[in-house]
Parts: structure tokens; sequence; C-alpha cells
């Protein structure tokens, strides 16, 4: 699906018109300019409504995709509490003003410019959609992953020092039923001095 531009639209008509112009000759050029000219506005009209819809089923959409995101993955309160303000008042303006049309407003007509400059800035190359929509899901990849590392590097800093107390306590048993049942020898395979057994005992319980 194509991203919504009225820019994109009236460089299309007017190169359209230029290549009329070039290349049309004859007596027939004055009429078939007229009806060029006729139809471009009925285009254009068509074009606005389904613009103007397609925009705002957009920016509610976005507005409800900044809840999830800013809410669930990157958890920024401010931009969540902008998606949502958003998405109320698209919701609710147009429920309050029954007999007017939110498109004939100076706030669509600024979102309208602000929505050109965007799609002109970032959308303005051959496969840009593309690309973006490439680099988002990296970065909800890299964020989740980054998560659970985090996660799992916390996880075993605190569970390693445990861990490690555990692995000594059964370490410490394990050597202690060596020296108990006398399995260590020493260099002449004799079993360890009572003494030397009794120190190495003690320092284990302690």
């Amino acid at each position: 699906m194509s991203v919504p531009s009225l820019r994109k639209f009236e460089a299309s008509y007017e190169r359209c018109q230029h290549t009329f112009e070039a290349q049309c000759r004859g007596p027939a050029k004055g009429p078939n300019t007229e009806r060029l000219s006729k139809a471009w506005q009925r285009a254009r009209r068509e074009f606005q409504k389904g613009y103007n819809d397609r925009l705002y089923m957009g920016l509610l959409i976005a507005s409800l995709a900044v809840v999830v995101v800013f809410r669930f993955i990157i958890k920024f309160q401010l931009a969540e509490a902008a998606g949502w303000v958003s998405f109320v008042v698209l919701e609710v303006y147009p429920k309050l003003h029954p007999g007017s049309s939110l498109y004939d407003t100076s706030a669509w007509a600024l979102t309208v410019r602000l929505w050109e400059g965007a799609v002109t800035v970032f959308l303005g190359f051959p496969g840009s959609g593309t690309l973006w929509l490439i680099g988002l899901v990296a970065a909800v990849v890299l964020r989740v992953v980054y998560r659970r590392r985090g996660g799992f590097g916390a996880g075993t800093g605190s569970g390693g020092v445990q861990g490690g107390g555990g692995r000594r306590s059964s370490g410490g048993g394990w050597i202690g039923r060596l020296l108990r049942s006398g399995t260590l020898a020493g260099p002449g395979g004799s079993s360890l001095g009572s003494r030397r057994k009794q120190t190495v005992l003690r320092d284990l319980d302690v």
C-alpha cells in the first residue's frame, strides 16, 4: 500500500501537463487543455477525500501503536500519554462537532503540512518504506535482545554468588566425604594424618 501524499499526486499531474504541453500540437490542443483541467479538478476532489480518510485512519493506528510501543517495549510515559491524547482527540472531535468536518479545521491543515513534510524528508527516495520498516523491526529486536541479556546478566550476577556458595558448599561436602572415607592419600600411598584431616575438616566447617 502506497503512502498517501498530496504533493506526490500534484507532482504526477504536473508531469502529465508538461508532457501534454510539449507533445500536443494542432487545433485540438485548446479543447483538450480544457478537458484535462476539468479532469484534474475532479480527480483532485476525489483524491482529497480519500487522502483525508486514509490520513485520519493512519493517525488513529499510529496513536495506538505509540501507546503499545511506549507502554510495553520502551517504557516512556510521556510518549505514551501523547499517544493517548492524540487517539482521544481524533475519536472524540467528530462526535462533539457533528455539524462540522475535522478536515476543515486549521489543526487538520497543520497536520497535513507536517505529514507532507515528513513524507518528503523520510519517504522521498525509492525503497524508503521498506528501509524504514526493516530499521524499525531491527530496533525492536535489538531492544528485546538487550533487555533479555540484561535480565540474564542480572540473574547470573545475583545467582552467581549463591550458586558459587552452593558449589563451594557441595564441593566442601565432596572433599569432606573423601577425607572421611580415606580416599585421598599422601605421596607414599598412605592416608593423610589425623591432625591434617582434622585441620581441613575444621576449615571446611568454617
